[in-house]
């Protein structure tokens, strides 16, 4: 029996029905046939002999890392395409760009490669609206003048290649090495390096406000990374660092910041306010964001509305101050959030986006209700916390879940709420509400392969069974003063989950 083309190139057993075998259509795969094979265009590439692997007029690399010669997918996203270079390596739709374009100027094929990766792979799952003012597509203007940001972008590169190949975090105990090769993580961990290294010189020879753009750009990029591989710990020291070197840079230049380095301050913030509201007090310290912020944006990367996410921050910021807190603020902040319009947002962000046919006025307006209950059960857990006052099941978490479950479906709008669906699965006592959380923490990390989507599911099972085991041992009355916050703080790691 003959295998049809696709099988043969797969090295799948065909079962040869006509005119399409089975295993192309259940993996939605077009299938050839059987007697002709298909033509196939390699965009310049040599597949044989010396210039195996390289455009004809490209010289060989004289050092660096070398790519494995083959890596075999165990498990890829839905969305993963399936052609392989000759290195074995999952290509993008579009064909590795030659250095026609100055930006890709100099670089070697491999650098392309991943460059071209990033841009068309992971920059679109980064931000809720892909735009012209993507702060991480723009981060490619960079490459020439920062080795930081060029290693830095091929570190998340190689590690969202590898969470597509292997379908587990590039560190975590599943991810064996029988499943992960030994040269790409290897090499991952030398990108890594080396843009730590070029950004500590960066940081030595920071002097003025256009070299402060790449430094923190590296910055913005090595906390992404940290996300990417789990979201825990590391994320913090960065990201102080990345607080002091724009705090001075306010002291020693009083003029306006540029649009871009705007977005990058902003893109900080939103760090700074998701991070510091569920880590333990005294890890973070100054504020970043301001209101200066919510005059310039109504809609945050990731979908939150700004002015919600000042208000998260405000009180966050109240856990970490080491002093009294204000409760007059905290109420004040509450009230706040409960009168915050979330359909004059919505009008506000659909009427100025650059792109509004490919917004849904509806799907927008539902992310907004998403993050207003959501900050709402944050700030009202907390002012029960600083009160010592017994929290008992907040009613909002309901219509949490019911936005959660309604938004689904919808890859693009989905992609942003690991921040909401946690405080809704930490809130959450009945099992088909923790079972959807789980869901929707698993497609988010099927949508964007971001490693902080499965550890916050992680950091959730525990709380649930030393929830439940609580409740089992002293019944639903010992639940009065039990507090998630509290346990997720008593843990040994700190999460950032964007």
């Amino acid at each position: 029996m003959k295998s049809c083309w696709a099988c043969r190139r797969r090295r799948l057993v065909c079962d040869g029905r006509v005119p399409h075998c089975e295993k192309c259509e259940k993996n939605g795969v077009e299938c050839p046939g059987y007697d002709h094979k298909p033509l196939t265009w390699v965009g310049g590439v040599a597949s044989r002999g010396q210039m195996r692997n390289r455009t004809f007029g490209e010289t060989p690399p004289k050092s660096g890392p070398q790519m494995p010669r083959r890596l075999a997918p165990r498990t890829s996203p839905a969305d993963a395409p399936s052609t392989m270079t000759q290195w074995g390596y999952l290509i993008t739709v579009a064909p590795v760009p030659m250095p026609t374009d100055p930006i890709l100027h100099g670089l070697k094929y491999e650098e392309r490669y991943f460059v071209d990766y990033f841009s068309s792979r992971i920059c679109p799952t980064l931000v809720l609206l892909d735009s012209t003012r993507n702060p991480y597509r723009a981060m490619l203007s960079l490459l020439g003048s920062s080795g930081a940001v060029l290693n830095a972008i091929m570190a998340v590169s190689i590690c969202h290649f590898a969470h597509s190949t292997t379908g587990y975090p590039i560190f975590s105990s599943q991810n064996t090495t029988a499943l992960l090769n030994p040269e790409l993580l290897n090499h991952f961990i030398t990108l890594k390096h080396n843009a730590l290294r070029h950004l500590s010189q960066s940081i030595a020879n920071l002097q003025d406000q256009r070299a402060e753009y790449p430094v923190l750009a590296a910055v913005i990029l090595l906390v992404f990374l940290e996300a990417f591989e789990s979201g825990a710990n590391s994320w913090t020291i960065h990201l102080e660092g990345a607080k002091r070197i724009v705090e001075v840079g306010r002291r020693n230049d009083r003029s306006t910041p540029s649009t871009t380095l705007a977005d990058l301050i902003n893109e900080l913030a939103l760090f700074d306010a998701l991070g510091s509201s569920l880590i333990r007090p005294g890890l973070l310290r100054s504020r970043l964001l301001t209101t200066d912020a919510i005059a310039d944006s109504d809609l945050t990367t990731i979908g939150c509305p700004t002015e919600l996410l000042y208000a998260i921050h405000t009180v966050a910021s109240q856990r970490h101050t080491g002093a009294q807190p204000d409760i007059q603020l905290l109420h004040n902040t509450l009230t706040q959030i409960r009168h915050f319009d979330a359909q004059k947002w919505t009008d506000n962000v659909v009427g100025t986006s650059p792109e509004p046919s490919s917004i849904c006025p509806r799907g927008m307006a539902q992310v907004c209700n998403v993050w207003k209950t959501a900050a709402e059960i944050y700030v009202s857990r907390i002012i029960c916390q600083i009160m010592k006052i017994p929290a008992a099941r907040n009613p909002l978490v309901d219509d949490l879940i019911a936005g959660i479950r309604w938004l689904e479906t919808d890859d693009r709008l989905v992609k942003g709420l690991v921040w909401p669906a946690f405080i809704a699965g930490a809130e959450s006592i009945l099992p088909e509400h923790r079972e959807l959380v789980l869901r929707i923490l698993d497609r988010v990390w099927g949508i964007t392969l971001i490693a902080t989507a499965r550890y916050a599911a992680m950091v959730l099972m525990n709380l649930w069974q030393k929830r439940d085991a609580m409740r089992e041992l002293t019944g639903q009355s010992g639940l009065e003063n039990w507090d998630w916050i509290d346990e997720l703080c008593s843990l040994d790691h700190h999460w950032l989950f964007l």
